[in-house]
């Protein structure tokens, strides 16, 4: 019960700093509250009104017909190469450096 109390308390504190228009550190000062307690108590505050109301779960998706990455033309020059979806880096790097020597 003293806890319910004491958070009624804190949250119309923190309704009375927003409507008085004073920043935190005045606002705690003017009421004789250690400012530290004031953040401490709207994180507390806070946390409890964005807790989920409901437990979360994942639903399965199932990706119908998945296409292929279209190829990639790459022209070099008067080269011109097409590069599949899974092709060999190293291969296409040892291609591009002959060309460049051409």
């Amino acid at each position: 019960m003293a806890n319910s109390k004491l958070r009624s308390i804190w949250e119309q504190r923190l309704i009375d700093q927003k409507n008085s228009g004073k920043n935190i550190r005045d606002w705690c000062r003017d009421n004789s509250i250690k400012e530290n307690r004031f953040y401490y108590w709207r994180r507390e505050l806070q946390s409890e009104t964005n807790e989920p109301k409901e437990k979360l779960q994942w639903l399965p998706v199932e990706i119908e017909n998945p296409q292929p990455s279209p190829a990639i033309t790459v022209t070099i020059g008067i080269a011109k190469i097409e590069i599949p979806p899974n092709f060999n880096q190293e291969q296409l790097r040892q291609v591009i450096q002959v060309l460049k020597n051409i």
